[in-house]
């Protein structure tokens, strides 16, 4: 019987550090400070409060990887959460919002951006509402001798100048 837990508890530890080993090999992933929020604004009206439509921000970002030694290439997944708000009073209004990853390399240099789009939508009078999106693969070819940690990814909201500058404008962001 102490030999049956004794192999139990073996295996459990083998199983524990399998995953240990699967995560610690993936690339970190986080969203960019610059670009994690969206306000988007009546078409032809001023950038003021009252002509917001809605601000889109990213809450989170959860990513997950399988490393294959034989072709040393890194497929990464990403789980993406989306927080909207906008004014208690509207109608009910589906909008959508392009956003992208990006794929840094061991020198920090982008070395891959991929564009996406998701939508989501508002109930009438609904001043809030949550939504994710998930990108399945985002291969990465790894350069010899590199791991999956030694990548990383970044989402964003693909912002225009305009919206860029409103962000700057806001405080939040260094200039």
């Amino acid at each position: 019987m102490k030999a049956f837990r004794l192999g139990c508890a073996a295996a459990m530890a083998m199983l524990l550090a399998a995953c240990a080993n699967k995560t610690q090999d993936c690339p970190d992933a986080a969203a960019l400070a610059d670009a994690s929020s969206l306000t988007a604004f009546k078409q032809g009206a001023p950038q003021d409060l009252s002509s917001i439509l809605f601000n889109v921000q990213i809450v989170g970002v959860k990513s997950d990887c399988d490393v294959s030694k034989d072709t040393n290439t890194c497929d990464s997944s990403l789980d993406i959460k989306f927080r909207a708000t906008r004014s208690p009073d509207g109608s009910e209004q589906a909008y959508s919002v392009p956003y992208f990853v990006v794929v840094a390399g061991p020198d920090n240099a982008i070395i891959a951006k991929n564009a996406y789009s998701v939508q989501f939508s508002f109930a009438p009078g609904q001043a809030s509402t949550t939504f994710s999106d998930s990108v399945d693969s985002t291969v990465i070819k790894m350069a010899k001798g590199k791991r999956g940690y030694d990548y990383e990814l970044y989402v964003g909201l693909q912002l225009t100048k305009a919206q860029m500058d409103y962000n700057r404008n806001l405080g939040r962001y260094a200039q």
